[in-house]
């Protein structure tokens, strides 16, 4: 196998200098409003002197003043510490987390949460000084107010993106511009969506993605954030049929592929076979295969089992395929956001609050249906390509389609609406590859058993030839698919009774002579009486109607 190991060159590194300590509205912008269902969290290092300033109120919905949203304050432990109305907030249980759960409240009676017209989180230091990158949640709720152009933010959020082990965190900033979606959740995770592949999938009500970086809206405090991270090593790469056949049964469970790898880091690997056979292994098209799995610090296993990213078997053949690691993997998720114009871009932010642009990936493929012209007559692209589009220098403008991920023209129709967009980057990988791996024909079923012969010769090992392998009377199909005996054997617990007599009328409701909980195929001692079946056997001693194996008073002597 080929190794090759990414060292990203910075396209630009800008330190920036200047920036507002508090953690508040003014943030994201004018309209950008808190919905009361965030959980919010505050970062204290030192509780003798740090404090929590909170401002929070919604809009009276009478026209009067303002009303004071009240805050529940729990400890880095999850007790309550307190009910707060807004102000000055003591801490003194220790540094750590503390958690903010705000009042939830419907003053208009409209059937949504209320959000906070005006809101701030701000940990305050020594000398009342503010103190930046202390606040994070990981699911921000925002209600911009509208679909239209003044109704986005143009501000930045700050994911903790894994390090590779515990104790080594790097930092990505998702710079946006124009970013819209009415009421909406902003979420970062190492994975996207769940069993989404680096897909983005319609409708949002199908599909889950969790959060589960912390997001900050401002750099985070290096205090409490490495800002670093380990390389990712690939080694001890192995490709292992999970059936007995040298090739992987596309849909045929127990005939898949098993990858074995052993990952120096905490992080993410990607499986990419190139089915169109171009040369290019692009994890962002339909045309090839992407699966992505988290990787554990050790030992890792991921299995292919021979479809393609659509669910469709992969047609027969030898495809070549690669093996990706990365560490610092970030996903941005975008549920039901209807415009990002002219788009955001992905940026690594170092310890020095330098920032490096890092390309952006995804695969809008399923969600293109309900696409639209973005305000400069465009349509937003439909995949970044293999590479992925490159964020660019942190001072350039955002250009739709050129360095920013871009979609919708500021209306409640796009690609975005009612789906979830899958947006991602790394800070660094490893690759193996690329290694063959042989698929074989699942859909042929010589025998008409509905058993396809890939499942017979490579997991069940019966006759595809043959209906009935064993003759015992019962159907390959059948004993396959109801579990219970062997369609290989004709006896399968070898009492010397053939397993159709056993089994009964039904294979999927066998008999249990006994009531013992094992079905008499299976069942040594059909009737529970201590002797094995096999010496019992199937002559009636005593006449009474019942086989020896079956009476549990042969002799009739009572």
């Amino acid at each position: 196998m080929i190794r090759s190991h990414l060292v990203r060159v910075p396209v630009a590194i800008v330190a920036l200098t200047g920036i507002a300590a508090a953690e508040e509205k003014a943030d994201l912008g004018p309209t950008q409003e808190l919905i009361t269902n965030t959980t919010v969290y505050v970062d204290i290092v030192d509780d003798s002197v740090e404090r929590i300033r909170y401002v929070g109120t919604v809009a009276s919905p009478t026209g009067g003043a303002d009303v004071p949203v009240e805050l529940t304050l729990r400890d880095p432990l999850g007790n309550v510490v307190g009910q707060y109305q807004p102000g000055i907030i003591p801490v003194s249980a220790g540094p750590g987390a503390y958690q903010i759960t705000l009042d939830q409240t419907d003053l208009d009676v409209d059937g949504n949460i209320d959000s906070m017209n005006n809101w701030e989180f701000t940990v305050l230091g020594a000398g009342s000084q503010p103190i930046e990158g202390r606040v994070w949640a990981q699911r921000w709720r925002i209600n911009g107010g509208g679909f239209g152009v003044g109704f986005g933010t143009d501000g930045s959020f700050y994911a903790v993106v894994d390090g590779g082990a515990p104790g080594r965190e790097s930092v990505v900033e998702m710079a946006c511009d124009g970013l819209v979606g009415f009421r909406y959740s902003l979420i970062a995770n190492q994975d996207g969506i769940i069993d989404g592949n680096g897909r983005s999938r319609y409708p949002s009500t199908a599909w889950t993605s969790v959060g589960r970086h912390r997001v900050y809206l401002a750099p985070p405090d290096p205090a409490l954030v490495s800002y670093d991270k380990i390389t990712p090593v690939l080694s001890n790469t192995s490709l292992t049929p999970e059936g007995s056949c040298p090739a992987i049964a596309p849909g045929v469970d127990g005939a898949g592929a098993v990858i074995a790898f052993d990952s120096s880091v905490q992080g993410v690997a990607h499986l990419v076979c190139d089915l169109n056979r171009d040369g290019v292994f692009d994890l962002t098209s339909d045309d090839d295969f992407h699966l992505l799995v988290e990787a554990a610090q050790g030992s890792n296993s991921i299995i292919w089992n021979g479809e393609d990213n659509t669910g469709a078997l992969v047609p027969p053949g030898t495809y070549a395929c690669t093996l990706k690691l990365t560490v610092g993997e970030f996903h941005y998720v975008a549920n039901d956001m209807e415009t990002s114009y002219e788009g955001f871009r992905l940026f690594q932010v170092s310890r020095t609050q330098q920032r490096q642009g890092l390309p952006m990936y995804w695969n809008d493929t399923e969600v293109m249906f309900q696409d639209t012209v973005m305000p400069n007559t465009q349509f937003g692209l439909e995949s970044s390509g293999p590479f992925g589009v490159d964020s660019g220098p942190y001072a350039a403008p955002a250009v739709p389609n050129v360095n920013a991920r871009a979609w919708g023209s500021f209306t409640s129709l796009s690609r975005g609406d009612d789906a979830l967009l899958d947006t991602y980057t790394w800070l660094d990988e490893d690759e193996v590859g690329p290694f063959p791996v042989e698929v074989r024909d699942s859909t042929i079923d010589r025998d008409g058993d509905g058993l396809v012969d890939a499942e017979e010769e490579c997991v069940t090992g019966t006759n595809p030839l043959r209906r009935d392998t064993d003759s015992d009377g019962i159907g390959d199909f059948d004993e396959v698919r109801a579990g219970v005996s062997d369609p290989t054997e004709p006896d399968t617990d070898g009492d010397g009774i053939d397993d159709g007599t056993e089994t009964g009328t039904d294979p999927y409701a066998p008999v249990d002579h006994d009531q013992d909980g094992l079905p008499d195929v299976v069942d040594e001692d059909d009737d529970d009486d201590g002797v094995p079946t096999v010496l019992e056997g199937s002559v009636d001693i005593d006449g009474d109607g019942l086989p020896n194996h079956l009476d549990t008073d042969d002799d009739g002597d009572g």
